[in-house]
């Protein structure tokens, strides 16, 4: 049975909330808990956890990053998980608009100086990386799975051999060898 979510009103400031009916919360946040430590003002935080680059001057975020291979920092707003970057923005420079994201000047995910970010859309977003020709993924030999060069391909177009002796010669398969004679793959190699 999936858990369901349910209206319920904090013990001790009278605010509404939601939770998961398994959770058995009482308080609507962690002051209203009763939590001996009260959470610091968000620029506080932020500022712990910045070090300056200076050859780049970039500000490199130390802190929690949004997990898996995301390198884009993350930290607690008061209400909730935001990106680092946008953190930065809000302390520095002031509200973000609605449907706006904070983009990166300089590149670096892991950047939070408010003078090398910047305010966009997705569409902006989209544009700037193709621009910057961050949108390619690696081709050929440069791709980390490659096994053949571009010599090898040129020289599976030229052979007359069978497309089995030709996968034990270069370690494919034969059907990988079909492929790349009918141009399926490898398209960029002529």
């Amino acid at each position: 049975m999936k858990p369901s979510k349910e209206t319920l009103e904090c013990l001790t400031c009278g605010k509404r909330f939601t939770a998961w009916v398994c959770d058995h919360r009482k308080f609507c946040s962690m002051r209203c808990r009763g939590c001996p430590t009260p959470i610091r003002p968000l620029a506080e935080r932020f500022e712990h956890y910045v070090h300056p680059e200076p050859n780049s001057g970039c500000w490199l975020w130390l802190g929690a990053n949004k997990g898996g291979k995301c390198p884009y920092g993350s930290i607690y707003d008061g209400s909730k998980v935001i990106s680092a970057h946008r953190a930065s923005w809000l302390i520095h420079i002031g509200p973000i608009q609605s449907g706006m994201s904070v983009l990166h000047r300089c590149d670096n995910p892991y950047c939070v100086n408010p003078g090398h970010l910047f305010l966009g859309t997705h569409a902006d977003n989209m544009a700037d990386m193709a621009k910057k020709k961050r949108s390619k993924p690696p081709r050929g030999e440069a791709h980390a799975n490659s096994v053949l060069s571009e010599s090898d391909i040129r020289a599976i177009r030229l052979s007359n051999d069978t497309g089995v002796s030709l996968a034990r010669k270069f370690g494919v398969t034969d059907p990988l060898i079909g492929a790349i004679r009918r141009h399926k793959i490898w398209r960029h190699v002529i």
